[in-house]
């Protein structure tokens, strides 16, 4: 049985599955859990309902959208090229939602979030459940990497990530510049002296983020100018508690954020070096898939992450 295109008042033919927005929720469940059963979860029906939606789109849209096991549900390219067109159509209802009822616009299914590792479990999980208190109709999940996140191929809904700048036109939200400094132990440098300018670190042992083997090169701001200096690491790690830890313990010098290493600077089990030398700050944003708009809930989460822990955004 063919799916019967339908055809508006211009003459242009329209995909059913696209004028249905329950079709259109069913297929983007689908995508991301890649299960019957947990799409059912999320859309509060039984997998009979949902299976025979899918049967249905598949019949409407006149295309294989997934191969199906027992165990199985594996996208075809179809679906994948379905999909981002998929999620920007309920973003779209997100933002005419929001337009029309701002704050008082329910809060309600699924926010995806990605953020790096150390920052996800030292800043965003302690506040995750008030948040989820704050908003049980919304089904939060906190997915954590070091890899930079594919939002649209991931199903993801929001990205919080560090990086050297923001690009407002590209949809990303500052959430604060984040101050670096160069740092170690005590120890360290008791048993391997303070360095006094930027090139004494080519000679001292030095802790790096991945991923920049077999050399590194930090820049720095002297005389308002960027300058360069390049290091052989001894230690390299994608994870800040990892390279945090290797400093703490008198492994060599590293380049940190402020706020991440604030409580060690507080006891003393980490100083500063090299205060004259300023390293350039990099910036925490939050990004959504569609460049235009943050979905209402994306927002309120990133409104309570800043609100909750006191990151505060400065545009100086």
């Amino acid at each position: 049985m063919r799916g019967r295109r339908r055809t508006d008042s211009d003459g242009h033919t329209r995909l059913p599955i696209l004028s249905d927005f329950a079709a259109v929720e069913t297929f983007v469940a689908i995508m991301e859990t890649r299960s019957i059963s947990k799409a059912a979860q999320r859309l509060n029906t039984v997998p009979s309902a949902v299976s025979q939606r899918l049967t249905n789109l598949e019949t409407l849209s006149e295309t294989k959208l997934f191969n199906r096991t027992t165990r199985i549900v594996a996208p075809t390219e179809a679906a994948r090229a379905l999909y981002r067109h998929c999620k920007k159509i309920i973003g779209c209802i997100d933002a005419a939602e929001q337009e029309l009822w701002g704050d008082a616009a329910l809060l309600s299914g699924d926010l995806r979030i990605a953020a790096p590792v150390y920052f996800g479990m030292d800043t965003i999980a302690p506040i995750l459940p008030d948040f989820a208190r704050l908003y049980p109709d919304l089904l939060v999940s906190l997915h954590l990497s070091a890899r930079e996140s594919d939002l649209i191929a991931e199903g993801l809904d929001l990205a919080i990530r560090f990086q050297k700048s923001v690009d407002p036109g590209n949809g990303e939200r500052l959430l604060m510049r984040n101050d670096r400094v160069f740092c170690a132990s005590p120890d360290y440098l008791v048993r391997n002296g303070t360095p006094e300018t930027p090139d004494d670190l080519k000679d001292h042992d030095c802790i790096s983020n991945l991923p920049s083997a077999p050399s590194v090169t930090w820049t720095y701001r002297s005389d308002g100018e960027t300058r360069a200096v390049q290091i052989v690491p001894v230690l390299q790690s994608d994870n800040a508690l990892v390279l945090i830890e290797a400093a703490r313990q008198g492994l060599g010098i590293a380049l940190m954020g402020q706020r991440a290493i604030a409580k060690w600077l507080e006891n003393g089990e980490i100083v500063t070096v090299l205060d004259g030398f300023a390293p350039e700050a990099n910036c925490l944003i939050a990004k959504t898939p569609d460049s235009r708009y943050m979905p209402h809930r994306a927002k309120v989460f990133v409104d309570f992450l800043m609100e909750r822990t006191g990151i505060a955004q400065d545009d100086s």
